[in-house]
């Protein structure tokens, strides 16, 4: 299988699992908390609350990445490829915002933004524009997917990332995972 592919699928997971903790789906703080404020700035129960804002993106985001991941995997056996990618993202369909709200509770403040001097806004866009470019990326990819067009999707960070790369680096490890 395409290193690129496993190299690619690797960094949006991590990134799911760090998009607990970010705010509402449109880019703005949600939670009663300011778009404008500083992630790092954040007390323990402003992360809990954009936490449990931002789980439908993470449940969203989580799903499209076992999507492709279970592609990949099916993508080595074409002679079962449809049954195996199948069977295996119906295994998701019990992800649900309600796992992720719990986690925020039982987490509490997460040390993934101490150092990020970003907005609340800058990251929540960054993660909204992962989960569409994730979401696009998974609905690509079929059994009919040749190494071609492995090679042809674009891995890199949103440019909605920009923003947080100098700011969070942090957030920016995990997002940065191109070749």
């Amino acid at each position: 299988m395409n290193m690129r592919l496993w190299l690619g699928l690797a960094g949006m997971a991590a990134l799911g699992a760090s998009s607990v903790g970010c705010g509402d789906d449109d880019g703005g703080g949600g939670g009663g908390v300011s778009g404008g404020k500083q992630v790092s700035d954040l007390t323990e129960t402003e992360q809990i609350s954009l936490c449990k804002q931002q789980a439908k993106n993470t449940v969203a985001l989580t799903k499209a990445s076992y999507e492709l991941e279970c592609t990949a995997t099916a993508l080595q056996d074409a002679d079962s490829c449809e049954d195996t990618r199948d069977a295996c993202i119906a295994s998701t369909d019990d992800i649900s915002a309600e796992d992720f709200s719990a986690e925020c509770e039982d987490n509490g403040g997460d040390d993934t933004f101490q150092n990020c001097d970003a907005t609340v806004s800058q990251v929540n866009a960054c993660i909204n524009a992962w989960v569409k470019k994730v979401q696009a990326i998974s609905g690509d990819l079929s059994c009919e997917t040749t190494e071609d067009d492995i090679n042809d999707i674009d891995f890199s960070r949103p440019s909605a990332c920009d923003a947080i790369a100098d700011d969070c680096p942090e957030v920016a490890d995990l997002i940065e995972f191109e070749e």
